[in-house]
């Protein structure tokens, strides 16, 4: 079945049970879980929003996602997962200033055809443990970057400009394609 929650303040759960399983979930809350305490889903689809708040979401799901949509407004996204995350409509998946995905198993970030959707500042994605692929679409620009394929590949369009300061790679993987208005700075280049 599915479970629709709304909740006035933070949603949070400190044991390690899952604390959502459905096969449709779809919650409004002020924030959701805790860095120390991410909420543990089975799910299938996963809506989660913090925005009127601008609260942080910390999010560890179990096996694959077909759906999603996280929207934290100014607040940032924490998402784990033990599988492929995918979504096949056009809107933006994941909504926040940092946003931070890790897939714990084999499997993909978003397809070519339907690559996962952002409108974030900061992005920071590994597929690295089991060299998964990734596609990305960002709305505007990037102002911090940290993706790590391993040996697989990244795609990666955004709508504006691609920067960040810092002297860490920003870009690893065994092939990558960024498209973006302006790709990194004199001072600051994007390393790979």
């Amino acid at each position: 079945g599915n479970v629709t929650l709304t909740a006035g303040g933070i949603i949070t759960d400190t044991d390690a049970q899952a604390d959502v399983t459905a096969n449709t979930a779809t919650i409004v809350a002020a924030g959701f879980g805790s860095s120390a305490n991410p909420i543990n889903t089975t799910v299938a689809s996963l809506n989660v929003d913090t925005s009127g708040a601008n609260g942080n979401q910390f999010i560890t799901e179990s096996d694959t996602l077909t759906q999603l949509n996280l929207n934290a407004g100014t607040g940032n996204v924490t998402l784990n997962a033990n599988g492929s995350v995918t979504d096949a409509d056009a809107a933006a998946d994941i909504i926040g200033n940092t946003t931070t995905v890790t897939l714990t198993a084999v499997g993909d970030l978003g397809t070519a055809v339907n690559p996962i959707g952002t409108t974030v500042a900061s992005l920071n994605v590994s597929t690295a443990l089991f060299n998964g692929n990734q596609f990305i679409t960002e709305t505007d620009g990037l102002t911090a970057l940290n993706v790590n394929a391993g040996t697989g590949s990244i795609t990666l369009t955004a709508g504006g400009a691609i920067t960040d300061t810092d002297v860490d790679t920003d870009v690893a993987a065994s092939a990558a394609t960024l498209t973006a208005t302006a790709l990194g700075a004199l001072a600051n280049p994007i390393n790979t």
